[in-house]
């Protein structure tokens, strides 16, 4: 049987992990699994779940793959099991297992040592980092779909409020911002048809977060682009590359253009006034239980106390904490706020360690990820543990000692 699985048989396909991992990643990306009726009511992710543990016990048994360092497990597993801990100590009876948040980020967390043991090899990297940009290719298309023939808006502003997970503005524009720079990396160094075809859809993805209206977003794409012009681009390139920015920045522009233009003259208007209210929330809940939190997406019940804003006396609704890291740690205090923070900085240990000049458009993904975070509240989302997840492993493959490769798939 071990001769069979080093030849590339039947078995060795049907039994890889990569296969019901990439399958995965497309329903954790696109959610099409929560938008078809007849697909609705199947555990589709956690029967992928399922297959990607069994897949992998089988590769391990066969391949003695190297493990990932050991703080990565402790980080992992403690960010998983604290909101239990706080449920537990808090006297909620566990309930955040019935949490659908908690569960989708949990699943991204179970898979992330698979996930960053396969983005190590330079081909089945190539393989999923292929599904994840496909995948958030779909995801834009849902996205213009549902806003501009769907009407999917809100009432008041008139914003992007999809009815899918992960619909509301300000998510969709930091996830469509964050990938864009997975699409240039992956064209980088390529023969030009697949440059052409990875910075065309690099454009499309900064589209469709300028189309959120989302203003942290936009910032990112513009703070980063700089960036990756100074530290990425050179002589020519940088040219070129002003250009294309300055021509998908234009055709963004034509499309809601004035309205981005008023949201930033109204940066002092009630939208920014609530988001301050938020902060201040979250700092009293952290300072009323610093050790283990409020408890998972607990902070928001606190939100009209602790600003002295009753609901019958504001248009507000209870707001939740506008930024992610505020929001660990007063959901899930020090403990959770940390090991939270200690995930969300880790690609860089693995930064600092590579001298190649790629590692510069990785770094522009977490930079405009780490923006975001400052003031929207994607603490929990799945999406966000991805990028950071694709952070590490695809780095890991740049660094000069890295001779790491997989038979091929």
């Amino acid at each position: 049987m071990k001769h069979l699985w080093h030849n590339g048989s039947i078995l060795e396909l049907i039994f890889h992990p990569v296969l019901p991992l990439i399958a995965f990643l497309f329903f954790a990306i696109t959610t099409l699994h929560h938008q078809i009726s007849p697909l609705q009511s199947l555990p589709i992710e956690n029967a992928l779940l399922i297959f990607i543990f069994v897949n992998t016990i089988f590769w391990c048994v066969f391949n003695k793959p190297k493990l990932l360092s050991p703080w990565f497990y402790f980080l992992v597993v403690g960010f998983a099991l604290s909101p239990l801990l706080t449920s537990f100590v808090q006297d909620d009876y566990l309930q955040v297992i019935f949490d659908s948040e908690y569960r989708t980020y949990l699943r991204m967390l179970l898979i992330s040592p698979v996930l960053i043991y396969f983005l190590r090899d330079v081909k089945t990297q190539r393989l999923i980092l292929s599904v994840v940009l496909i995948s958030f290719t779909i995801l834009g298309l849902i996205f213009l779909y549902r806003l501009f023939i769907l009407g999917e808006v809100r009432s008041f502003d008139l914003r992007p409020e999809l009815q899918i997970r992960h619909g509301d503005a300000n998510f969709l524009g930091t996830f469509f911002a964050m990938i864009f720079p997975w699409a240039i990396f992956y064209g980088w160094n390529k023969q030009r048809s697949e440059r052409l075809l990875s910075y065309t859809m690099a454009a499309f993805f900064i589209v469709c977060s300028l189309l959120t209206e989302s203003r942290m977003a936009i910032i990112s794409i513009a703070v980063t682009s700089i960036y990756f012009l100074i530290t990425v681009l050179q002589g020519r390139q940088r040219l070129y590359g002003l250009l294309i920015f300055v021509l998908v920045g234009s055709f963004a522009s034509l499309l809601v253009g004035e309205r981005v233009l008023e949201r930033f003259k109204g940066i002092d208007d009630k939208s920014n006034y609530d988001r301050t209210l938020t902060l201040v929330n979250g700092l009293k809940v952290f300072a009323a239980s610093p050790i283990v939190g409020a408890g998972l997406h607990k902070t928001s019940e606190s939100f009209f106390d602790n600003t002295e804003s009753p609901p019958f006396r504001s248009e507000m609704k209870s707001l939740d904490v506008h930024n992610a890291f505020l929001k660990a740690f007063s959901d899930l205090g020090s403990i959770g706020g940390l090991l939270y923070f200690f995930i969300f900085i880790s690609p860089w240990i693995v930064f600092i360690k590579t001298g190649d000049k790629r590692i510069q458009i990785l770094k522009s993904s977490w930079i405009i990820l780490f923006l975001c975070c400052l003031s929207v509240g994607v603490t929990y989302k799945d999406l966000i543990f991805l990028n950071i997840f694709l952070l590490i492993g695809v780095s890991e493959s740049l660094k000069p000692s890295s001779h790491f490769r997989l038979k091929a798939l």
